[in-house]
């Protein structure tokens, strides 16, 4: 009831994504979700997998916390041959750690991705 921004009585993605995701602004959301349903985007739905992007988040836990360290994404993009990406975005990571606690949990991860994912490619 509450993320039902329009009040239809139907929870549309971009209405749940602003419920989950409160500091990240309505237009940002908008841009990833037209990105995320056009299938010639790569991180059109039926590209970007949860499992895939998990899979990665596990990858990168090194000490088995359950949230990765910016110290740990740094590893893990460097480990994977990504250390301009690092290079290029390691100042605007911190905005995505949207609980404040300077680690990422699976949940910022996924939307981190998926949006550095689109800011990449595009």
């Amino acid at each position: 009831k509450q993320a039902d921004d329009s009040s239809d009585k139907q929870l549309s993605f971009c209405e749940l994504l602003g419920f989950f995701y409160p500091n990240i602004s309505q237009a940002a959301l908008q841009r990833f979700i037209d990105q995320y349903e056009d299938e010639s985007n790569p991180i059109h739905g039926k590209h970007l997998s949860c499992e895939a992007i998990e899979a990665v988040f596990n990858k990168y836990d090194t000490d088995g916390s359950a949230s990765l360290s910016i110290g740990e994404l740094e590893q893990g993009l460097v480990t994977n041959g990504l250390e301009e990406v690092w290079k290029k975005y390691s100042g605007v990571f911190a905005r995505y750690d949207l609980d404040g606690n300077e680690e990422f949990s699976l949940e910022e991860f996924v939307m981190l991705m998926a949006i550095l994912d689109s800011c990449v490619i595009n």
